[in-house]
């Protein structure tokens, strides 16, 4: 800002000479300009300061307070338990021979199934479930296992079958038909099969016989899951799976070997080995089937899990072989899986010595 003094004439009086002065302001647009932009640099910088403070305040010391002591974070990681897990093949199920005359429970080419050790890496997390046999190997002869059929419309196929004392007759559970709605007269069976899209024949279902007493709960609990299927032909160039020679309601006894056969949701044939489980002997199988129904139910699978049938096998069935006799005998259906691999969780199977002479049709 430019001032100017006007000097005014002067005033005498003791030989001194004073000076009257006005002030005059004289308008400059840039003074003005600079003089606001001078102001707000101030006031940015006062502001900058504020927040810079504020900020470092709140970023350094816990809930913004000030002279706090900072909290150091510890991070504990735990090492990951990994457990190894070898489970052989019995001695029973090693070099199998089944007796050609037999006239059941053989493979009429003289192909038998071979098995395999098996070792499992677990880490003690919760494993992914399947839809198809856990555990198990791929089955890539048809011949292997000739008893078993899938049964379900022309496109579509849902349930596990075996073919019992005549290759026109065909076993599987009441729960699976009845889930997935499989009724005659639109209903199939597919035979000498190893995966979804592979098989010999189709042959159709004229008759569908459900045990009188079969019963369902809401606990996925099934009793009496069990229904004769009558074929409109019989399968060639096959035999059935033999039954147990009496009716009984405990066999298969517990902690017994026993194989189980399936494709589930996958379009691969699969085979594994288990254990019986019995619901009144074993503390593993009598959580899911109480000592009420352990007459027609048991249970098949192992403490550890890794190896049982999963949630698309439904009516896959569980054979043993009779070293005595060398031949397979059908001793469950799948009815219910729990865990689906998971450790001690088994799957529920129908007790099929307990119906030998539930139907007559399956002696004609």
């Amino acid at each position: 800002m430019l001032v100017s003094a006007n000097l005014n004439n002067a005033i005498p009086g003791n030989g001194r000479q004073y000076l009257n002065t006005k002030k005059e302001v004289i308008n400059d647009p840039s003074s003005a300009l600079l003089s606001l932009i001078a102001v707000a640099i101030g006031i940015f910088l006062i502001l900058l300061s504020m927040s810079l403070g504020l900020g470092l305040g709140i970023g350094l010391t816990p809930y913004g307070k000030k002279n706090a002591t900072l909290i150091p974070v510890t991070i504990t990681t735990t090492p990951i338990q990994t457990k190894v897990i070898v489970r052989l093949v019995p001695k029973l199920l090693q070099n199998i021979n089944c007796n050609l005359y037999s006239p059941c429970g053989c493979q009429t080419t003289g192909v038998d199934p071979v098995f395999r050790n098996m070792t499992f890496t677990t880490t003690g997390g919760r494993r992914r479930r399947h839809k198809r046999v856990v555990g198990g190997t791929k089955v890539t002869d048809s011949r292997l296992w000739p008893w078993l059929v899938r049964i379900g419309t022309k496109t579509v196929f849902y349930c596990h079958g075996m073919l019992v004392n005549s290759t026109s007759r065909v076993y599987a559970t009441v729960s699976c038909l009845r889930h997935h709605s499989l009724t005659v007269p639109e209903l199939y069976v597919d035979y000498q099969l190893t995966s979804a899209l592979y098989y010999t024949g189709r042959l159709k279902v004229l008759r569908v016989i459900q045990h009188p007493d079969y019963i369902s709960y809401g606990n996925g609990l099934h009793i009496n899951d069990l229904a004769l299927l009558v074929l409109n032909a019989s399968v060639p160039n096959s035999t059935p799976i033999c039954l147990p020679s009496i009716e009984s309601i405990f066999y298969p006894p517990d902690n017994t070997v026993a194989v189980l056969i399936g494709y589930g949701g996958s379009s691969q044939l699969n085979q594994v080995i288990l254990r019986t489980l019995e619901p009144d002997t074993n503390p593993l199988c009598s959580q899911f089937v109480s000592s009420s129904y352990s007459g027609e139910l048991f249970c098949a699978g192992f403490t550890a899990g890794l190896q049982d049938a999963c949630f698309d096998d439904l009516s896959a069935p569980l054979l043993q072989y009779d070293i005595v006799n060398r031949r397979w005998i059908l001793i469950g259906l799948v009815s219910n899986v729990t865990g689906c691999g998971m450790a001690n969780m088994p799957s529920v199977y129908t007790r099929v010595a307990a119906y030998v002479d539930w139907n007559p049709l399956l002696r004609k």
